[in-house]
């Protein structure tokens, strides 16, 4: 089999190195429109790895990546460890927030009261369990190390896809007008899979906004953990690659916007400072920030589909701003779509 992945983000680069660890796959072309690899969010973005799922399908496809983690991690240095362990503290204050939470997550959670890093002194009350923190640029920079080992993978980079290839035939043109063709391809554009793939016009999948920020902390009082403030909508984790600096994703709903970067957002701004400052304490200060582009279904639910009926053309999209931690569990599924197993 011949095969091309479009898009190399977290997504397109676990499937590459999934389909070209098979017998059954001779050559994985990559098509990425930018310079370079895992540009836009996945480059700088974290990504909290945490074991909580709202459907049964993304509770697969957590445990799925587990499994693709401690192979593909196994035996890594120091300096090359993508994805380290930090417990995952779920604030809570109500038992009808503590019942919210145990639907989401699972594995052992246990009752704990830590100060507030505010003042030091105001008892926060939660349920702390277990988590990792994802560093993408260490995921993706082994992902290409591994590729370009194989010798199976050839990179196509700053050439866009024209959005009229006849993808359901296999047939990639490229913006210099250059065409490939292939036995199967796989669409993991991001935000670009709407364009690529008319079909996915009607399917539900829309773009969505995706707050990210970054944070310096106070040194006196690390964050080791990674926090879930689902009144807040936020998620914020410490980078163990940048020591004093931490991630935060804030959830603030803006749909059906242009794949561009889009423009600060006052409201969300203050629920990310509100949190940081709970938990990083005072001196906690915004370092940087990025509002990307991803896409979204109803129900949060990814789409991984043979959108061809014949195993030549599958498409990953509808992540929710969750491709670098559902990146393995997709990857897995997209390759069983086209009959190759991983």
């Amino acid at each position: 089999m011949r095969a091309a992945v479009i898009g190399a983000g977290a997504v397109g680069l676990t499937v590459a190195h999934l389909l070209a660890e098979s017998d059954a796959v001779t050559e994985v072309h990559v098509h990425e429109a930018r310079p370079e690899a895992a540009s836009g969010a996945t480059a700088y973005a974290g990504a909290s790895d945490v074991p909580h799922g709202w459907t049964e399908r993304h509770r697969r496809l957590v445990e799925t990546g587990e499994e693709w983690h401690r192979a593909f991690g196994a035996g890594l240095g120091a300096d090359e460890r993508y994805r380290h362990r930090t417990g995952t503290f779920w604030r809570s204050g109500t038992p009808e927030s503590d019942a919210r939470i145990r639907g989401l997550a699972y594995g052992d959670l246990a009752e704990v009261t830590r100060p507030l890093a505010l003042d030091g002194e105001t008892p926060v009350r939660g349920l702390l369990g277990e988590g990792y923190v994802i560093s993408p640029q260490r995921l993706t920079a082994l992902l290409l190390d591994r590729l370009r080992a194989g010798g199976r993978t050839t990179f196509r980079f700053g050439t866009p896809v024209a959005a009229d290839s006849p993808l359901a035939d296999g047939v990639v043109v490229d913006a210099a007008g250059g065409r490939e063709e292939y036995d199967a391809v796989v669409v993991a554009a991001g935000p670009w899979a709407p364009g690529l793939l008319p079909p996915l016009a009607g399917s539900g999948v829309r773009t969505k906004q995706v707050y990210g920020y970054r944070f310096a902390g106070d040194p006196e009082r690390p964050l080791t953990t990674t926090v879930v403030d689902l009144e807040k909508g936020a998620f914020l984790f410490p980078q163990p690659t940048v020591p004093g600096s931490y991630a935060m994703s804030v959830k603030h709903d803006v749909f059906d916007v242009p794949v561009a970067e889009g423009e600060p957002s006052p409201e969300a701004d203050a629920q990310a400072l509100a949190v940081a400052r709970d938990h990083l304490g005072p001196r906690a200060r915004l370092t940087e920030r990025r509002i990307f582009v991803d896409t979204y279904t109803e129900g949060s639910v990814p789409v991984v589909a043979d959108l061809s009926g014949t195993r030549r053309l599958v498409c990953v999209s509808g992540t929710h701003g969750s491709g670098i931690r559902l990146a393995a569990g997709l990857a897995v599924e997209a390759c069983a779509l086209l009959g190759v197993a991983a």
